[in-house]
């Protein structure tokens, strides 16, 4: 840890400039204000090199902390990442467990809003994965089990929703926030599930006729294609 005290040059240009000002006007003396001006500039030198954080101090921090987890978890290497824009302000910090991504990982934006947020395991995703706008508002949100996506929803910019697809049902809708369409499934999660029933609307919200499809979404007898 960094001790904050004055530097020995900043004591001994001090003492020269008490010194100086003792035996003469300082407003008149050049060498007392050539003095002051490098007491202030070593001063903020050492300051700033006390409190500023480079890539490499930073990246050195993370090594440590991955260490003391290391020895905390029993053998497995967990490593703790962290990236930076160049104004300072944090790009991308997650961790990685025997170099997989592993844990919760956090994206930014470079004005600070927060960008994105997923969990990772053994380097595939699984967990709820959001995703945010420039403007704060939620972009979009996926439940996921390895790296697939079996609930998922999407915004506009604006907070309307686009999209949304559940366990049972997809909607999707258009930008003036009326339906496009609405569609029920049987058996979902089989690989070619079964489309059971389907609403579709125009644009204005008046329903579109479908030739397979009745008034209230379900499918005409003898009637097969979906």
């Amino acid at each position: 840890m960094k001790k904050h005290i004055l530097p020995i040059s900043n004591i001994i240009l001090l003492i020269i400039l008490l010194y100086n000002y003792l035996v003469g006007d300082l407003s008149d003396n050049k060498m007392g204000w050539t003095i002051f001006v490098l007491l202030l500039l070593n001063t903020f030198w050492y300051w700033k090199k006390c409190f500023y954080k480079s890539d490499e101090d930073i990246k050195e921090e993370n090594r440590k902390k991955s260490e003391e987890k290391f020895k905390k978890e029993g053998g497995i290497h967990i490593e703790l990442h962290t990236d930076f824009y160049k104004n300072g302000q944090k790009k991308f910090e997650g961790s990685f467990k025997d170099g997989e991504m592993d844990g919760l990982s956090t994206t930014w934006y470079e004005n600070g809003q927060k960008s994105s947020q997923y969990h990772m395991k053994d380097g595939k995703s699984n967990g709820l994965w959001t995703g945010w706008y420039e403007n704060g508002q939620k972009s979009f949100k996926h439940h996921m089990k390895d790296s697939t996506s079996y609930e998922t929803t999407y915004w506009e910019e604006d907070g309307q929703k686009t999209f949304e697809s559940l366990k049972d049902r997809t909607t999707e809708w258009y930008k003036n926030g009326q339906k496009m369409y609405e569609k029920i499934w049987e058996e979902r999660g089989e690989t070619n599930p079964k489309l059971i029933n389907l609403k579709e609307w125009n644009e204005d919200g008046s329903r579109k006729e479908n030739k397979g499809w009745n008034e209230d979404g379900s499918r005409k007898e003898n009637f097969s294609k979906d």
